[in-house]
């Protein structure tokens, strides 16, 4: 982390603790002071220490550590993954809470990427908050896909359709066309294509974007997306086998679903 970048920054009359995400208010009549990350804030950075500044007065900017608020906004570490988050190397990471992130964007403030596991304290993850102090302050291209989400959902009889989604760096949905693989393997992680071929077609839905190529069939195809960045897989299967949807990503990652359950195969 030697190339962090330490600022001092005016924050209102909050408690900040070290560790934690900072934000910066974008809005309102408190708009450019810096408080604890909340949902709506531009992503400032981490706190180096902790500080109790809600007696203090409000907007106080200073260089020196004992009065102001430092932020680290360029550098790697570590936090908590939200309740039931699976951390996926390489993806987008929101804040959840000030301490804690999950993949959703809908869970708020894009902070980074997610970089490896820490190897000092199980459970935590690193992540490269520089990619969101970039975001906020517009210094990097958005646009490359990173991560992808997949979201079943169960069709006709013994069909399920996964919509999957194409997200850059800053969580924002990727348009196409788009092209990448799919294939679909009996492994949390993603590794190796399944030992089960499903009982129907496995393809695009119709309208819904293009198998381009087929590497091993039912199991590994090579698509092509709507305009709009989206396509969605047609699984069909009356064993309605329970598969992981594996995205081969462009910057080299792989992306995976959860896996599939009967619920999510029409009946």
């Amino acid at each position: 982390m030697s190339d962090n970048w330490k600022r001092a920054v005016p924050t209102t009359a909050a408690s900040f603790t070290a560790g934690a995400m900072v934000g910066r208010i974008i809005s309102g009549g408190t708009a450019g002071l810096h408080r604890p990350l909340t949902v709506g804030d531009e992503f400032a950075g981490v706190a180096t220490q902790t500080q109790d500044r809600t007696g203090g007065s409000v907007g106080v900017y200073s260089h020196t550590e004992e009065t102001g608020l430092i932020v680290i906004d360029n550098g790697i570490y570590p936090f908590a993954p939200k309740s039931g988050v699976t951390p996926i190397i390489g993806a987008a990471c929101y804040a959840a809470t000030a301490s804690t992130f999950s993949h959703d964007p809908a869970d708020g403030v894009y902070m980074g990427k997610l970089v490896r596991p820490w190897v000092n304290h199980a459970g935590y993850w690193e992540i490269d908050t520089r990619f969101g102090v970039m975001h906020a302050f517009d210094a990097f291209n958005l646009g490359d896909p990173v991560s992808a989400t997949f979201v079943p959902t169960a069709g006709a009889a013994n069909i399920c359709e996964v919509l999957v989604t194409m997200l850059d760096g800053g969580g924002n949905i990727v348009t196409g066309p788009l092209a990448y693989d799919l294939y679909l393997s009996d492994a949390a992680t993603g590794v190796g294509l399944t030992g089960t071929t499903a009982s129907g077609t496995v393809t695009a839905k119709a309208a819904s974007g293009a198998v381009l190529s087929t590497y091993t069939a039912k199991k590994d195809l090579r698509v092509q997306t709507l305009a709009t960045g989206l396509f969605t897989l047609e699984i069909t299967d009356t064993a309605k086998s329970p598969f992981y949807v594996c995205a081969r990503m462009p910057n080299g990652s792989t992306q995976v679903s959860d896996a599939l359950v009967t619920a999510d195969y029409g009946v």
